[in-house]
């Protein structure tokens, strides 16, 4: 990888780890006692955050960030998606994947394991929680569940 690349993404993962511990951190609402091992806790993956970005560790910040946004991935917290955006400026959607699954499945027209199951159930929960209902597509995803 070109030095400028890699000084880049480097620099990329140190902003969107700090950004998603500054998230995780105003997000939880714990009593004072729990409050305070939260934060110091999150203060630690601060301070590895920084060592790994002083020493190069372009594999560790990425593998910490996969690590760090897991729980928002998996609850596909658009907010959370946001505010990264927002605050540190990277054009990024964290759901994509989740997204192409979906539309893969949709096209072929039929559920093939647990896991396209599993996603296309989160799916009709996302459509069915949202502000303006897509009809067509809850009535299309619920008949392949159903089926």
């Amino acid at each position: 990888m070109d030095r400028a690349v890699k000084f880049n993404e480097l620099a990329k993962y140190r902003d969107l780890l700090i950004a998603t511990i500054n998230f995780s951190i105003d997000s939880f609402s714990t009593t004072s006692s729990k409050k305070n091992s939260f934060t110091k806790h999150f203060e630690t993956i601060r301070e590895q955050t920084i060592d790994m970005y002083e020493k190069g560790d372009l594999e560790g910040l990425q593998a910490l960030f996969a690590d760090q946004t897991e729980m928002y991935k998996e609850d596909l917290d658009r907010e959370f998606n946001t505010y990264l955006i927002e605050v540190t400026g990277y054009d990024m959607d964290l759901f994509d994947g989740f997204f192409k699954r979906i539309d893969a499945v949709l096209e072929r027209g039929k559920i093939k394991d647990a896991e396209e199951r599993d996603d296309l159930k989160r799916y009709l929960e996302l459509l069915e929680d949202a502000d303006e209902q897509d009809e067509e597509e809850i009535v299309k995803v619920s008949e392949m569940l159903d089926a």
